[in-house]
């Protein structure tokens, strides 16, 4: 009724070393207690905007997860909790970085700060956003790409801000004179995951940095 959109994210820390089995059991619970309250407050699901955590094991946790088991999982949750009237699943990044390296009067920062909610076929989604939650930057991607190649009920795409920010920010150094050079590093993050939302990245050309957690 006010064209307000409701932003929910609830925080689930990946600390410690519990297996990804272990995190799903929690999400579990979590977006149960959330979607319910919801409901409770009469919140239209079809205009919100959703922000989860992607299902990994825990940062400490002895084995990492593949791109098509985190895939695996993280559906697995959204299938079980989520209603299939939210529209679909995305990403949150901070505009901070991008107002520093871009100008806030350039025509490029409009253009990345909605990049994350636009389909190829060329619309804005409300819908869920995933976290990077600590992953480096091409797990990340990969792992938003192999939910893109899987059958799911939403556009999944991504709000990052570490995990497009990292390399970016390591590059620049807050240096005038690698300016250019960081706002080629944040090009080259904003097309591969642009691509992994339509389930087309590999990480063929990715540079050791990018790599690093």
């Amino acid at each position: 009724d006010n064209g307000l959109v409701p932003i929910v994210e609830p925080e689930i820390l990946l600390d410690g070393d519990h297996s990804i089995d272990r995190t799903l059991e929690v999400a579990e619970r979590v977006w149960s207690d959330v979607v319910y309250y919801l409901a409770d407050n009469n919140v239209l699901f079809e205009g919100i905007l959703l922000k989860p955590s992607m299902v990994t094991p825990g940062a400490e946790h002895k084995e990492k997860a593949s791109p098509e088991t985190i895939a695996k999982y993280t559906l697995m949750m959204l299938n079980r909790r989520i209603p299939p009237a939210v529209p679909g699943i995305m990403v949150r990044f901070h505009r901070s970085i991008f107002e520093l390296l871009l100008g806030r009067s350039s025509p490029w920062l409009l253009h990345l700060c909605t990049l994350s909610y636009v389909l190829s076929y060329g619309r804005l989604d409300l819908g869920a956003q995933f976290l990077s939650g600590g992953q480096s930057e091409v797990e990340a991607t990969r792992n938003l790409n192999a939910m893109n190649r899987s059958h799911n009920a939403w556009h999944v795409s991504f709000s990052y801000a570490r995990a497009l920010q990292n390399s970016v920010l390591k590059t620049w150094q807050g240096r005038p004179e690698n300016v250019e050079a960081a706002q080629k590093a944040l090009l080259v993050r904003a097309r591969a995951n642009s691509l992994a939302q339509r389930g087309l990245y590999t990480s063929e050309g990715e540079s050791e940095e990018a790599k690093k957690a």
